[in-house]
């Protein structure tokens, strides 16, 4: 969960003042060049002041991968140095975001709780979908590819355990945290295995794909 004081709808909002386009433009597919070059800016401020992963930035707007992000600030960045007038525009922007994130609105501008909102749909699956907003489904949906994400580094980390355990005597380590490491990392191993994670096929997955403009 993001625990900056700016959140990414922070940013996006001042974005979209400064720049002209809108939210619903800034996170769609949409890559017309002032949709493009704002977007690369919201990419930049918010690497820059929220604390999210590139992964979680590019889920926010509409499904961009690691390298997409990546891209998109390397662009903007160039741009602030070269073109004046772009350089404004992203100094106002930030400049409002950090502002924003002080004031008593940002509770408003959150980033949406994913967790929360997933608990409350459990609490009542009758009425509460029903109630769930697009951004909320958002949040959720970018939630659980980010979990996804960590537990298929679980299960690498579990594999590289593996490894570990057949080349190390349990002589070498204290009987008792050796014991304890086993217990762990087989619960982790018990519980992936129950969410479909295969520890000895498990393989990184990550597309990155370089594109002109993000």
């Amino acid at each position: 969960m993001n625990r900056s004081p700016v959140s990414l709808s922070m940013v996006l909002s001042c974005v979209s003042i400064a720049f002209g386009p809108s939210i619903r433009e800034l996170r769609s597919a949409n890559r017309a060049k002032p949709i493009a070059r704002a977007r690369h800016a919201a990419c930049l401020i918010a690497d820059e002041l929220t604390g999210l992963q590139k992964t979680t930035i590019g889920r926010n707007l509409s499904g961009r991968d690691y390298s997409t992000v990546s891209h998109a600030i390397g662009t903007a960045a160039e741009l602030y140095r070269t073109d004046a007038e772009y350089a404004l525009k992203v100094d106002t922007a930030r400049d409002a975001a950090l502002q924003l994130g002080r004031t008593s609105v940002a509770s408003r501008l959150a980033d949406i709780d994913a967790t929360a909102v997933a608990n409350r749909i459990c609490r009542d699956l009758a009425r509460e979908p029903s109630l769930v907003s697009s951004d909320q489904i958002i949040a959720l949906a970018v939630r659980v590819l980010d979990l996804d994400d960590a537990a298929g580094a679980t299960c690498r980390l579990l594999t590289e355990l593996d490894e570990f355990d057949r080349q190390l005597t349990a002589a070498s380590l204290d009987g008792s945290l050796w014991q304890s490491i086993k217990a762990i990392t087989e619960s982790l191993a018990s519980t992936l295995a129950a969410l479909g994670y295969s520890q000895k096929d498990n393989t990184a997955n990550d597309s990155h794909d370089d594109t002109a403009d993000a």
